[in-house]
C-alpha cells in the first residue's frame, strides 16, 4: 500500500470516528429528556421497586403523575440530580 492510499485510508477512519461520538452524544442528549416507569427508575437508581414506593409515598423523591393514571412517571436526568444532590 502506498502513502497516499494509507493516508485516505486514515482520513477515513478519522471521519468515522468523528460521526460515531457525533451519534454518541446525540444517543446520551436523548436519554437525559427520557421518561419511564418505576423500573427504569429502579435502575438508575440501584434501589428495589419496593423501596421507590416508599421514598415516593413520603414525597421523598422526585417523580410525576398523569391525572386519572395509576402509573408512576421519572425523569432520567431528574433522578441523576437527586441522587448527585444526595451525595
Amino acid at each position: 500500500m502506498d502513502i497516499t492510499r494509507l493516508l485516505q485510508y486514515l482520513e477515513r477512519i478519522d471521519q468515522i470516528e468523528k460521526l460515531l461520538l457525533q451519534i454518541s452524544q446525540q444517543i446520551e442528549n436523548n436519554k437525559k429528556d427520557e421518561i419511564g416507569g418505576i423500573t427504569m427508575a429502579a435502575e438508575i437508581t440501584g434501589l428495589s421497586t419496593h423501596r421507590i414506593y416508599q421514598l415516593v409515598s413520603k414525597r421523598q423523591i422526585p417523580f410525576s403523575r398523569v391525572d386519572g393514571v395509576a402509573k408512576l412517571f421519572f425523569q432520567r436526568q431528574v433522578l441523576i440530580d437527586w441522587i448527585t444532590k444526595k451525595k
